[in-house]
């Protein structure tokens, strides 16, 4: 029997089950209610279909291997209310998550005291009922205390353990054992509403609400300041550590301005800072604020404080390269330039300097796209290495070959590498580009360095009967009205985000430029017999995840089964990644490069 149960099927039981199945531990996930067979079998079949969706999700951010979904889902034990009894018996820890009322916590921590041995430590993973209005309904409140997850439980690291006064010290250490056996962040606080998270982030979330309603931002502007302000920050440096870095004047001061001209009881600072005002207490500065600082090296603190910030930061893929002319390291200009090749002209895009010692980078778009899809990743990458956005035959300002297709345009790629001299590089495909990467590798293997497979399909006879039962992508009619390009626009709106209209009209002003046909790059990708081909590839891989692209996510899976010895990156982003998430385009493909041997 498992040795530790989730009492209640529902949304949070299954989280926790799934956070102790993934860490490798078998768990009981128990519904105690009677009910009728087939409403039984309705909802374990539902909470083992809730469990590998969530599973799979985590496969195809690259999180783990999909195929190792099966055996992670066939720990968590489906438990009846036939077998609770014996399931409870056998745990050495309990997790309650019945509904959030008293009367079905009352039930469901009275059923676990009859049939829990004395010894089990029982949780209650209430976010909403005070610890010591629990206590006295459990037999034992010395090994209990509430415990709550942040959802989804199998994703977000700490847990927060609220203990009352008559908990023992021993129901606290196992649980924070527990917990840290399973990777999670173990906080305790007091008998106290909100516990610590939930707290702070209604504070957070209302005063955002207030804002968009008093007109001060709108939603999309509130949102990307807390991610990209408030959220690296705060995961850099905690709240309290922040007070005490800046100094606790700094928030009085503040404070005592926004009372005034905002809300004197929303803002008003409590009285512990106007205390540590009096006593001098002012944090780092002073040497003691919420922390004791006297004889710490505050130097080497505050560079440990810079370091976390930055690696938030950078990790984010939003730090940039020093400017200005006297900066060392700063990108040289993008250079255009055409090349002549045996079909023609090719237009490529070009950053960086020839350092004679590493591979240059080319980076081959998406169709019907162009260079343009990487104008913003190109100086990232050129400061550190000399790329080349090559525009594909047929499309952007490049000559078209007579006969379209995945293999002409890898060849007409491979022309261009040698009309610009370069007999090897790193090859960095999006989608379309992606496929062509694939064979430029297969027919080319000494001329690739290495492959970076952006939102890559994995392309075999499966794909293309599907491809073949499906509509055209892209392709409308041409009207004398112009109702076309409305048209064209909204083939493709639901794919691109709704507060970035300048990415949709890169790619509509792209698609009008592809020799007359939209709809060639995806004919070519449909009729490509990639399966015949990966096997020469001998490139090291790096797949790039864009998490919500609907054509190419799905293919992950796949992907990680044939390259099993490939690196996965994933960008919360979807079809126009190089341009919607540029930064961190740029530092996975630097990344993957800087680690190859």
């Amino acid at each position: 029997m498992a040795r530790y149960a989730a009492f209640g099927a529902g949304r949070m039981g299954r989280g926790i089950a799934i956070a102790f199945a993934y860490a490798g531990h078998a768990i009981a996930l128990i519904d105690s209610r009677q009910r009728e067979p087939a409403a039984a079998a309705r909802l374990r079949d539902e909470a083992f279909t809730e469990i590998r969706q969530s599973l799979d999700s985590l496969a195809r951010l690259g999180a783990m291997d999909a195929g190792t979904i099966d055996a992670i889902a066939a720990r968590v034990q489906w438990v009846d209310a036939a077998g609770a009894p014996a399931a409870l018996a056998a745990a050495d820890m309990i997790f309650e998550g019945v509904p959030e009322t008293l009367d079905a916590k009352r039930e469901a921590l009275a059923e676990i005291g009859r049939l829990c041995r004395a010894d089990a430590v029982v949780t209650s993973t209430t976010s909403s009922i005070l610890v010591t209005q629990l206590a006295p309904l459990v037999a034992h409140p010395e090994r209990f205390l509430n415990l709550h997850w942040l959802n989804p439980a199998y994703l977000i690291p700490v847990v927060e353990l609220s203990v009352h006064p008559g908990t023992g010290h021993v129901a606290v250490e196992r649980t924070r054992a527990a917990m840290t056996a399973i990777g999670k962040i173990p906080v305790v606080c007091g008998v106290a509403p909100g516990y610590i998270v939930p707290r702070l982030q209604a504070l957070v979330m209302n005063e955002a609400a207030r804002m968009i309603e008093d007109g001060v931002a709108s939603a999309e502007e509130i949102d990307r300041a807390t991610r990209y302000g408030l959220g690296l920050r705060f995961a850099a440096i905690g709240v309290v550590e922040f007070i005490d870095f800046g100094g606790a004047d700094i928030l009085h001061h503040a404070s005592r301005e926004m009372a005034g001209s905002i809300d004197a009881a929303r803002y008003a600072a409590p009285a512990v800072i106007g205390r540590m005002m009096d006593e001098g207490r002012l944090g780092l500065k002073s040497g003691e604020g919420f922390y004791d600082y006297r004889g710490r090296d505050t130097v080497a603190y505050r560079r440990d404080v810079m370091a976390r910030t930055f690696a938030q930061v950078r990790n984010a893929g939003l730090w940039q390269p020093p400017g200005g002319d006297s900066a060392q390291g700063a990108p040289s200009a993008t250079r255009r330039g055409y090349v002549s090749v045996p079909h023609g002209q090719m237009h490529y895009a070009a950053c960086g300097d020839n350092d004679g010692t590493t591979p240059p980078v080319l980076l081959l778009h998406q169709t019907p796209r162009s260079w343009r899809e990487y104008a913003a990743v190109l100086p990232l990458l050129g400061v550190h290495r000399r790329t080349i956005a090559l525009d594909t035959a047929g499309f952007g300002e490049s000559d078209p070959v007579a006969e379209a297709g995945i293999e002409a345009w890898a060849a007409a790629a491979i022309d261009a590498l040698d009309a610009l001299g370069i007999a090897r590089a790193h090859v960095v495909g999006h989608h379309t580009g992606g496929v062509i990467a694939v064979e430029l590798a297969a027919r080319a293997p000494g001329r690739v360095a290495s492959l970076v497979l952006s939102s890559t399909p994995y392309i075999d006879a499966a794909f293309r009967r599907a491809r073949a039962e499906q509509p055209p992508i892209d392709a409308v009619e041409a009207s004398g009205d112009g109702r076309h390009l409305a048209a064209l626009w909204q083939k493709r709106q639901p794919f691109y985000p709704a507060d970035r209209p300048e990415l949709l009209q890169a790619f509509v002003a792209d698609a009008l430029k592809a020799s007359g046909d939209v709809e060639a790059g995806h004919r070519a990708v449909a009729s490509y017999r990639m399966e015949e081909r990966l096997g020469t590839v001998r490139a090291p891989v790096l797949l790039l995840h864009a998490s919500d692209d609907p054509f190419a996510a799905p293919h992950l899976a796949e992907w990680r089964g044939l390259l099993p010895e490939a690196k996965v990156a994933t960008i919360a982003g979807g079809v126009p990644l190089p341009d919607q998430c540029p930064r961190e385009f740029a530092a996975a493909v630097l990344a993957f490069l800087d680690a190859l041997p």
